[in-house]
């Protein structure tokens, strides 16, 4: 279960916290940790792209953040309802192979034996 006692801040003052797996990480991400996602994902940044992308990824981390906010909230209600719910029929009732095939085949415009016949668009 998430711990879900946390203060939630303004835009002016510090980002909220959020708890992963029971540990407390700041939403802030430094440009270190913007350097190791630009090195894994081969990228270049100069710094003030570094900057940038600081902004960009503490405005979708908040966003995240308040969005696991309110879904927390409704979990056991989303839970319920759904655990009960099955929309599937039972597959209980096998279909007689080849049921289908002459219809589909005779809808084909063209046909090789039990076959659809279609161009090559692969090169060899």
């Amino acid at each position: 279960m998430l711990n879900t006692n946390y203060r939630t801040y303004s835009h002016a003052s510090s980002p909220p916290t959020v708890y992963k797996y029971g540990r407390i990480r700041s939403m802030a991400i430094t440009i270190e940790e913007i350097e190791k996602l630009a090195s894994l994902s081969r990228i270049e940044l100069t710094e003030a792209e570094k900057g940038e992308m600081q902004g960009e990824f503490d405005a979708i981390l908040g966003y995240v953040a308040s969005v696991n906010k309110v879904a927390e909230g409704h979990s056991s209600d989303a839970q319920s309802s759904t655990s009960t719910l099955n929309i599937l029929r039972e597959d209980d009732t096998a279909h007689e192979s080849g049921i289908h095939t002459e219809t589909l085949l005779s809808s084909a415009p063209k046909r090789e034996g039990q076959y659809v016949k279609v161009k090559k668009i692969l090169g060899s």
